[in-house]
């Protein structure tokens, strides 16, 4: 192929080298490859110009998930099965020595990458010469990119004209995925105007010479500073690339953005906040005046003015006026919206929100019960606390063969970075009754373990708004939270999977507003499933569902009769019982083996329920059962 594009261009350009990558967050090969290739692109950038795209798999990975389809485009067109990959000019690793083929190595492996190839490529001259320049619209919202192609000999074949937007360096404080990387070079954004790019002319003599442009509306962008464009021109029948370009990022002047938004707790128990905005300085130019605009549930931005004196990179706490919230769930933005009188740059890096769920007081009475029957998630009055909106706790209708249709909340261990830390809260309850004795927490959860991964469960009551919490249950996959092991997305699929927790809550007795959270710590490991949460006064109700049952309950969730088959061998004392959620015995029949027993749930309220085989005193079966009207 090499030899023959040299006889056809009769070419005189100095060619710039196209190295592309395939890698990922999460992709434990790319965190050990990626940093010597990343040394020895970065000392020829004379001669190389570097595009990186972030793969779907094997894991997380953000920046796959702002722009996937580009991505994808380009794994097909390359055919790319696995990650990391390098392509240098359209090949995967072109063979320049004759050497490159080793049965150790797999084609593409950054690690073949060497400072021989680089030169081998660099020394091929090309009939093309290629620029490109780009700006920003006047409102910094949107970028556009001129191309500009002159061919310097003799050209024919099936050419396209791509452009892709890419961050120069993008940075996290923590690693997003699993790998351990937390920096990354010349991560692709968006290719213009797609990722099959533009159509060239199929033949070209020397003189000729082409121009377009192209635009984006700017989306996800971590820092404005480290934008820049890729042009290069490659033919579709080859995947060899002629030609390809490099335009640095533009430094802005005056940029500054919203850090975080502080001074504000997940859960609130007054209707009052007082945000904090910690603004910094991005720009060339010390900050002195800025306009904070901040909003409330995506509604009118409201402006705050500030003026001080920020060096590059300097930071400072910002205190908002007080904001009033009804009860519920809220969400404030904050972004600067000009910085030293000129418009600011909107960035991931200038704007930043913050959820906070305002309590009613006092709580609802208990009994807390969520079978999580209805679709709405969290149900009403439950908060979540996540990084990552994508991937958290959310409710599953059906559960592998086991409840289905009746449904739980799943946590993804399976897909959520290690090291992450996200709380569902339980709604906020009354335990103000001071003529009770014993409270409790009661739980079914299931949980399969991924070797060599640990999750962690932890649940966690408060009693004074989430000042200081008390943990009720706290295990791991090392201590006995996994029932199963599995290298599969896993779902429960027997109820022998299932285990039912019980924990003491008496202490929170004569308090007026109860928290409950359950936390999920994520060691990447394998899936938690979460049904049938039950606070309330009095002793235990449920029991671990047993491996053979003689009983069976049809429909369930019942409505106004639920049919329950009796089976095994019973004695003549043996009492069908249905028990509540406070522990009370609200129906009993004598039960008779082998026998159905219809029972008028019309009159039940809507929610779960306990039915059991009571052989005078010894309990010698029991499920549970839901009423839904």
């Amino acid at each position: 192929m090499l030899i023959g594009f040299k006889q056809a261009a009769f070419a005189q350009a100095q060619r710039l080298v196209l190295v592309e990558e395939f890698t990922q967050a999460s992709c434990p090969p790319c965190a050990s490859q990626n940093p010597a290739f990343d040394d020895l692109l970065l000392s020829n950038t004379d001669k190389v110009v570097t595009l990186k795209y972030h793969t779907s798999w094997p894991g997380v990975d953000p920046m796959n998930a702002q722009q996937p389809g580009d991505v994808q485009t380009r794994v097909d067109y390359y055919s790319v099965n696995g990650v990391p990959t390098g392509i240098m000019d359209g090949d995967k690793w072109p063979d320049y020595d004759g050497y490159i083929n080793l049965s150790d190595q797999y084609l593409g492996a950054p690690y073949q990458c060497t400072q021989g190839l680089i030169d081998s490529m660099y020394a091929i001259s090309t009939p093309f010469n290629l620029s490109s320049t780009y700006w920003f619209s006047q409102n910094l919202d949107s970028i556009y990119a001129t191309v500009t192609i002159t061919a310097v000999g003799s050209y024919s074949g099936s050419l396209v004209g791509q452009v892709a937007v890419i961050e120069k360096v993008v940075s996290f404080n923590t690693p997003p995925g699993t790998n351990g990387e937390t920096v990354f070079d010349a991560v692709a954004k968006k290719m213009l105007p797609n990722a099959s790019g533009t159509t060239l002319a199929s033949s070209w003599n020397s003189g000729d010479t082409y121009s377009y442009t192209v635009g984006w509306k700017l989306s996800n962008i971590y820092d404005m500073n480290q934008i820049a464009v890729v042009a290069f021109i490659q033919n579709n029948t080859s995947k060899q690339v002629m030609q390809s370009a490099y335009s640095q990022p533009q430094q802005f002047s005056n940029y500054g953005g919203v850090t975080s938004v502080t001074g504000v707790s997940v859960v609130q128990c007054t209707d009052q906040v007082n945000a904090t905005a910690v603004i910094q300085n991005y720009g060339s130019q010390n900050l002195t005046s800025a306009t904070i605009e901040y909003k409330i549930d995506g509604g009118a931005a409201q402006d705050f003015s500030w003026s001080g004196n920020l060096a590059n990179g300097a930071t400072e706490n910002v205190t908002l006026p007080a904001i009033t919230l009804a009860p519920g769930s809220h969400t404030i933005e904050a972004y600067i919206s000009s910085a030293n009188g000129t418009i600011n740059p909107r960035a991931l890096n200038n704007d930043q929100f913050k959820n906070v769920a305002v309590l009613m007081l006092p709580g609802a009475p208990a009994p807390i019960v969520q079978d999580f029957t209805t679709a709405t998630f969290p149900p009403s009055g439950w908060v979540l606390s996540s990084t990552d909106p994508a991937n958290t706790w959310k409710r599953v209708s059906t559960v592998g063969g086991y409840q289905t249709g009746l449904g739980s909340t799943e946590f993804p261990f399976y897909v959520v970075a290690a090291g992450s830390v996200d709380d569902l809260y339980v709604q906020n309850f009354d335990f103000s009754d001071n003529n009770q004795q014993l409270a409790n927490l009661e739980f079914d959860y299931a949980k399969a373990k991924y070797t060599g991964f640990t999750d962690r469960l932890k649940v966690l009551a408060s009693s004074d708004c989430g000042v200081t919490w008390t943990t009720l249950f706290d295990k791991s996959d090392a201590n006995g939270l996994s029932s199963v092991t599995s290298t599969a997305d896993w779902k429960p699929t027997l109820s022998t999977q299932w285990k039912t927790q019980v924990c003491d809550m008496s202490q929170f007795i004569g308090e007026t507003n109860v928290l409950v959270k359950f936390e999920a710590i994520s060691g990447y490991g394998n899936n938690l499933y979460i049904d049938n949460v039950n606070i309330h006064y009095g002793a235990p109700v449920g029991i671990a569902i047993p491996e053979t049952s003689p009983t069976m309950i049809y429909p369930n969730p019942a409505n106004d009769i639920a049919v329950i088959h009796v089976g095994g061998i019973l004695s003549n004392q043996t009492m069908l019982e249905v028990v509540n959620v406070l522990g009370e015995v609200i129906y009993s029949t004598p039960a008779k083996s082998n026998s159905d027993i219809d029972i008028n749930t019309l009159n039940f309220e809507t929610g779960m329920y306990i039915y059991r085989l009571n052989d005078d005193g010894k309990i010698v079966a029991q499920d549970k059962f839901n009423v839904s009207h």
